[in-house]
């Protein structure tokens, strides 16, 4: 095995052995009601969720809804993006359900079934947090660990009488991805950069000037570089640039991250998905040497970094289907000119 293939597994299996002792979450889509009748439903609340919400006004409440079993542990916590740590919003919390004694009064707007219960949230905490997945900073305001008292239906309410802003409900503690949970990460993440309040041309950027740095130096440098001035090769330069932009994507949003909140080990998971993209974007570009459609080794070298960049999380989807069609492209142009020699 090659030194370079030597390097890829390694990073690979080293990646998914920090993701299963790190907090991963799969974020939720769709929008939280306003009332009990229009809850978001969650279906599996044992499974690490995360949704990214934000109250419009003072006074108004979301809803989530799930079904539990008696005895079964419901695990939450509430987070606000770091840029709200000096702000006066602190949401409450308020778990409303079967078997629930009333705690504290509940403001008069809160939604409460007929023979529920509900307990209220409000002891705030401040802690700062650097997640390395995405990689985002925020911090924790409620960190609820409790256990369902009765089998039935529960309903989660988010509100605050007196201010109103975006806030993150992470709900569950068993941490697992399906395939196409994990696929679109690489695109939920520019969603949660949105949410922290980012600008979405500052999101973009190192993917923008790696495009077009990349671009110019092909163009001024082809012949030293050893490539085609065809369309098909051209669409690979720049799948491999824009998934070589995801490793300086990650390191801007570190940076970002780590000036409003204190860095964690969780620094080395982000330093290795940067690293991943970077590699896997110099051997595409390595790989579409002259004559690389007439090698089948190349053309299956490409497809398999399409996967790769898939599995990285890198060129926003875009890089890794536009790397997928090259790869198909150079399989046709081969066959068709095997066919060509077969037939002369």
């Amino acid at each position: 095995m090659r030194p370079r293939s030597v390097l890829f597994f390694a990073i690979a299996v080293t990646m998914l052995m920090l993701a299963q002792g790190a907090t991963a979450h799969v974020p939720v889509g769709g929008e939280p009601g306003n009332s009990l009748d229009t809850a978001l439903e969650i279906e599996n609340p044992l499974k690490s969720w995360v949704m990214y919400h934000e109250l419009h006004e003072a006074g108004e409440a979301h809803y989530y809804t799930f079904d539990m079993e008696s005895g079964a542990r419901l695990r939450l916590i509430l987070n606000l993006p770091a840029e709200l740590q000096a702000s006066a919003f602190r949401p409450i919390l308020a778990l409303i359900g079967p078997g629930i004694t009333n705690s504290t009064p509940a403001p008069d707007y809160l939604e409460i079934p007929t023979g529920s219960g509900y307990v209220i949230y409000d002891n705030h905490t401040l802690h700062q947090e650097y997640e390395g997945f995405t990689p985002s900073a925020f911090f924790e305001v409620l960190d609820i660990d409790t256990t369902i008292p009765e089998t039935g239906t529960y309903y989660l309410a988010i509100y605050d009488s007196t201010e109103a802003e975006r806030y993150a409900l992470a709900m569950g503690f068993q941490e697992e991805f399906t395939f196409d949970e994990w696929v679109l990460v690489a695109l939920n993440v520019i969603t949660i950069h949105l949410w922290e309040g980012q600008n979405i041309l500052a999101i973009l950027f190192p993917w923008l000037i790696t495009l077009l740095l990349g671009v110019i130096l092909y163009s001024r440098r082809s012949e030293e570089f050893g490539i085609e001035n065809d369309a098909l090769t051209w669409t690979g330069i720049i799948a491999g640039l824009l998934i070589l932009g995801s490793g300086p994507a990650l390191l801007f949003q570190t940076v970002w991250a780590l000036l409003q909140v204190p860095a964690n080990a969780q620094v080395i998971i982000t330093l290795l998905f940067a690293l991943f993209p970077i590699l896997i974007g110099i051997a595409t570009l390595r790989s579409l040497k002259i004559g690389w459609k007439n090698d089948i080794n190349s053309i299956l070298k490409i497809a398999l970094l399409s996967g790769l960049a898939v599995f990285a999380w890198a060129g926003i989807l875009i890089g890794p289907t536009l790397l997928l069609l090259v790869s198909v492209g150079g399989f046709l142009i081969r066959d068709k000119k095997l066919g060509q020699v077969q037939t002369s």
